[in-house]
């Protein structure tokens, strides 16, 4: 199974179902740069360093994505919730998301990473970004069985990508207590039920 959408469908189509995909975690079929706040236990003080790092080397990525003329996914890890430091502050998060869409990659996805997230958070974060041309993505976890929520927010603040995993498989070993992702059949059901077309049967 692949993405199962042109990554510029739009959310709705006139008077047709809106258009949602939904990939498993296991598949990318394009480059990805992963941005995380931390690795492992990295002192406190070089919590911001690790972040200002990891944005510039999402930005130089995109730069050279686009001389390759190859498709290019950034991803910020612990969007909602991390493993370590705990609370993420949403404003920090949005400066990063629009630092690297200034660049234009092909998607962004806000990762729940330990799915601590919760549907305002999701709504807030989504809503902020919604109106740039890049494919909004979104990657939930689980553990506190608010992922559908989560995934259900994130499409009505203007989400068109979702990662889900066949039985809600998953989890990483960098990140305690963090469960599968949201299950595939439970996300076709809920997003199929509300009307949306996933493309999946």
């Amino acid at each position: 199974m692949g993405r199962e959408q042109d990554r510029n469908t739009p959310t709705s189509h006139g008077n047709a179902a809106p258009t949602i995909g939904v990939a498993p975690t296991s598949v990318r079929d394009f480059g990805a740069a992963r941005l995380r706040g931390r690795a492992h236990r990295e002192p406190v003080d070089r919590a911001a360093t690790a972040v200002a790092e990891a944005t510039d080397l999402a930005r130089r990525l995109i730069e050279r994505a686009r001389r390759d003329e190859t498709q290019i996914s950034v991803t910020l890890s612990v969007s909602f919730g991390c493993p370590f430091e705990g609370a993420v502050d949403p404003e920090k998060v949005l400066e990063i998301a629009k630092q690297v869409l200034r660049k234009g990659p092909d998607e962004l996805v806000f990762a729940d990473t330990i799915g601590v997230g919760v549907p305002a958070q999701v709504r807030e974060l989504i809503g902020a970004v919604s109106d740039h041309e890049t494919v909004i993505s979104c990657h939930f976890h689980d553990t506190r069985i608010t992922g559908i929520a989560n995934a259900i927010a994130a499409v009505e603040a203007g989400a068109t990508l979702l990662d889900a995993s066949v039985g809600g498989t998953g989890g990483g070993p960098f990140a305690p207590r963090a469960t599968g992702n949201i299950a595939t059949e439970d996300l076709i059901y809920a997003l199929d039920s509300m009307g949306f077309e996933t493309g999946v049967d």
